[in-house]
């Protein structure tokens, strides 16, 4: 059992795909203050479908995010080809660096 189980419980319970949590907010819920501890503890937050996004030490925050969540602006085309398509073209480049390199 974790010392952060209340908190993971927390965040999982949010309907929210992002959610941002004050250090005091943390110790409130988890009803610990967050240490140095919870750079590893919070490897534990992907069993509960969620990860952390990013750690603000001036802001005294941490952002928690969905895995699938993007924020507005960002783009992922990973998933809008094949993985066949992807090697091909990955391939290509390859074989275009290794010619430009001769030139």
């Amino acid at each position: 059992m974790s010392k952060y189980n209340a908190l993971w419980d927390y965040v999982r319970s949010q309907s929210a795909p992002l959610l941002t949590l004050s250090f005091d907010e943390i110790q409130q819920i988890a009803g610990i203050p967050i240490d140095h501890s919870f750079l590893q503890y919070k490897k534990e937050l992907t069993a509960y479908g969620w990860q952390v996004q990013k750690i603000s030490m001036k802001g005294q925050t941490v952002c928690f995010a969905e895995p699938a969540f993007q924020p507005a602006g960002a783009r992922n085309v990973s998933g809008l080809f094949s993985p066949q398509i992807r090697e091909k073209t990955a391939l290509c480049f390859d074989a275009f660096a290794r010619l430009i390199a001769v030139l």
